[in-house]
């Protein structure tokens, strides 16, 4: 049992996918308060809807053979993009500079990266060989982690 033990869709959801990433995620669940989002289990519907909303760019998602977990660190915080985008457009147009937004959004930012340190981290302990969506080209996706061929 993790230190941080998963809810009961999380623990449904990591039943479902390859051993491996199993075997991490529980020893994630040791080191960091995580869930695991629906988007890691896919039907072949739901992948063509991500791709035509541009939330995945292949039907040849590793998600439909769970070979990939959607993770985030617990409790989630989706503002980084578009905030940070605000925070930037703003400077740009008006001069003005909210420092406290920037920093808190800074803070999610690294949030984010130290999450996918402790994964990345975990699965390099444990001999196994990752690719985590900040790695994509053109494609930033922070809560994809898939097994690498």
């Amino acid at each position: 049992m993790p230190k941080y033990p998963y809810g009961k869709r999380s623990t449904d959801l990591l039943s479902q996918v390859d051993e491996d990433l199993y075997d991490i995620f529980m020893d994630v669940g040791d080191l960091i308060n995580t869930t695991i989002l629906p988007s890691t289990i896919r039907t072949v519907e739901e992948q063509r809807e991500f791709v035509r909303t541009g939330r995945s760019k292949t039907m040849n998602s590793k998600h439909l053979q769970g070979k990939a977990v959607d993770a985030a660190p617990y409790p989630v915080d989706w503002r980084l993009d578009k905030e940070l985008l605000d925070v930037v457009k703003d400077a740009l147009e008006d001069g003005f500079f909210d420092k406290d937004k920037f920093k808190e959004i800074l803070n999610n930012i690294k949030r984010w990266y130290e999450f996918v340190g402790i994964v990345k981290g975990v699965a390099e302990g444990q001999g196994v060989s990752v690719r985590h969506g900040r790695d994509f080209k053109g494609f930033l996706d922070l809560p994809h982690v898939e097994l690498k061929e």
